[in-house]
């Protein structure tokens, strides 16, 4: 993400217009200094909570160092970074086993889990 924001930075230089809102697609993975870069270049933020139903897999390929610095929806939406949420459907998981072995829509799952840990 530090160099994307580098790229951000050095265009904004070149070609100044703050009446274009930029926005980063799969911004699931970002370190606290660079939160502070994405607000003062006026970026919007686009989450993909679909992938939170796959944390397993997140985990597995980042490890626990850097899992912390994934899935900030709320530490964007408090510190005043405009927010939206993507399905990126069709990709990502479809459907989620429940503990009784039925099977749901993966999506009403993930936006249920989404309005949780943003309230």
């Amino acid at each position: 993400m530090k160099k994307f924001l580098d790229i951000y930075e050095r265009v904004y230089k070149i070609y100044p217009n703050n009446k274009v809102r930029n926005r980063v697609e799969h911004i699931q993975i970002i370190k606290e200094e660079d939160i502070e870069r994405f607000k003062r270049l006026n970026l919007i933020a686009s989450f993909q909570p679909i992938f939170n139903l796959e944390s397993n897999l997140t985990l597995t390929r980042l490890g626990f160092r850097r899992i912390r610095d994934t899935y900030r929806y709320r530490t964007f939406i408090d510190k005043g970074i405009t927010t939206i949420f993507n399905s990126d459907t069709p990709f990502g998981a479809e459907y989620v086993q429940k503990k009784d072995g039925t099977f749901l829509k993966a999506l009403n799952q993930c936006l249920v889990y989404t309005v949780r840990l943003i309230n």
